[in-house]
């Protein structure tokens, strides 16, 4: 695209250009204009974006950040500010304190990589006490005693805040245990995500333990903290006693295969409510894998599993594969970054038996774009075909009480791809009478010509969506 500048600008691209306009050293005075006067006149609804990299070599920059600043404090039609990359003073500190305190209607925050002098910007505390936050991000910085008490009463106290992202913060020790307190109580928040904290092992179980006693959490990343083997059988408590938790993240942290042993067993398996988990760079490799196809082949709850480089080889890929023939229930498995691309053949074989899952690899489209000259390139294409065609609601054409009704929602699933719906055809023609009724008030039979082929299909696809449509209309 190109960079904003005085010729190119049209009021009408500001929600277009804003983030450039913010990260472009070369922006022009009139672009500031024109978004403060908008903050002013409360028309500006796009996210502010404010990036203080280069206000070091504009001063400019920042005189015109604090005017921004001043006229977000009366605004009621912005809904999301990106402050990050700053050296912030004293009076620009005050400004944006000042416009967190007068601004009831902002409802994300996020506030990265911010410092003042040589130390961690302080957060100030009408951010913690805004009451219309609804999503705050915490980013590089530090939380001393005074910041946590005010924290940890955003938490307990404002029923707004429904996610918290925390990413490489510091904790005053004897201000964590407010915020565990608050985790317990709290009733409004939906999302937590704690990354890359740096905590001590004594800080991690007591976490685990607090999140175990919280009711409304169903979102919990743990991404980076170090959890290891010694922490497998805290976290596996964690999973008996918690019933409101669907997702959880634990990627990049030290689980190992005697870690992933204690998890599967003690706590996934005995979890009968998490629906998506994350284990991706966690290098438990073939070992683990065991344990993995345990889970696989038993748990009837997942929906979504990640296990994107985690130093498996092709043996162990091979296992997961022939796994999913027996699962029941997931939809999704990310398998990149391993050896998976070279068992197609497996997971072809697996995909005869497993009409449920619809992604096995997110480079898949990647791999068939690129990969024409691959040995086993139309073994990728028929396994890419099932996976659609799973998308498409195949396990409904399985039933031999197939009905007209059904059609719909493999209209919906086939999205348009002619060879999916072809495919489909092809594959329940038995299922319909190869003759129109004897009743004349009953729908049309569906009608596939042996000589038909995927091409033919692709030509016929829009006719042949329409009179479906109308054949299962209420009014038809």
């Amino acid at each position: 695209k190109a960079q904003p500048n005085q010729e190119c600008y049209l009021k009408s691209e500001r929600s277009q250009i804003i983030k450039s306009t913010f990260f472009n050293t070369n922006c022009c005075c009139k672009m500031f204009g024109d978004i403060k006067r908008s903050l002013q006149s409360n028309t500006w609804t796009s996210p502010i974006y404010i990036c203080g990299s280069y206000w070091g070599e504009n001063n400019s920059r920042e005189e015109d950040t604090r005017h921004l600043f001043k006229a977000m404090g009366k605004n009621t039609s912005a809904r999301t500010l990106i402050f990050q990359n700053a050296d912030i003073g004293q009076d620009m500190d005050t400004v944006f304190s000042k416009a967190m305190d007068e601004n009831k209607n902002i409802r994300s925050v996020t506030l990265r990589n911010l410092i003042s002098g040589r130390s961690a910007y302080k957060v100030p505390s009408s951010v913690f006490y805004n009451n219309s936050l609804e999503d705050l991000s915490l980013s590089r910085t530090s939380l001393d005693r005074e910041s946590c008490s005010d924290l940890s009463y955003m938490i307990r106290e404002d029923n707004s805040l429904t996610t918290l992202r925390l990413d490489t913060v510091h904790f005053d020790s004897s201000g964590l245990t407010s915020i565990l307190a608050a985790i317990v109580l709290t009733k409004s928040l939906k999302t937590l995500r704690l990354n890359n904290m740096g905590m001590i092992k004594k800080d991690v179980h007591r976490l685990l333990l607090a999140l175990s006693y919280n009711r409304s959490i169903t979102d919990l990343m743990l991404e980076g903290i170090y959890v290891d083997s010694a922490d497998a059988i805290e976290l596996a408590k964690f999973l008996q006693r918690n019933r409101f938790v669907t997702q959880l993240s634990l990627r990049n942290n030290s689980l190992d295969a005697k870690a992933t042993e204690v998890l599967v067993t003690e706590g996934f398996l005995r979890n009968d409510t998490l629906q998506k988990l994350f284990l991706s760079g966690n290098l438990f490799g073939d070992e683990g894998t065991e344990h993995v196809v345990r889970l696989l082949t038993k748990s009837t709850t997942l929906r979504e599993l990640c296990l994107a480089n985690t130093k498996m080889s092709q043996k162990g890929c091979e296992a997961i594969a022939m796994a999913l023939r027996y699962n029941k229930g997931l939809r999704s498995i990310t398998m990149d970054g391993n050896n998976f691309e070279e068992c197609g053949e497996q997971v072809l074989e697996t995909l005869k038996h497993n009409m449920q899952l619809q992604n096995v690899l997110e480079r898949l489209p990647l791999l068939l774009l690129c990969g024409s000259k691959r040995a086993d390139y139309a073994t990728w294409k028929q396994v890419d075909l099932l996976l659609r065609s799973n998308k498409a609601n195949r396990h409904v054409l399985a039933s031999p009480k197939l009905q007209i009704e059904s059609m719909p929602l493999i209209l919906e699933g086939a999205r348009d791809q002619a060879d999916v719906f072809f495919h489909l055809f092809s594959s329940i023609a038995n299922h319909f009478p190869q003759a129109m009724p004897p009743n004349p008030s009953d729908p049309p039979r569906v009608f596939v010509p042996s000589s038909a082929t995927p091409e033919t299909a692709r030509l016929a696809f829009p006719m042949l969506k329409s009179k479906i449509q109308s054949w299962s209309s209420p009014s038809a």
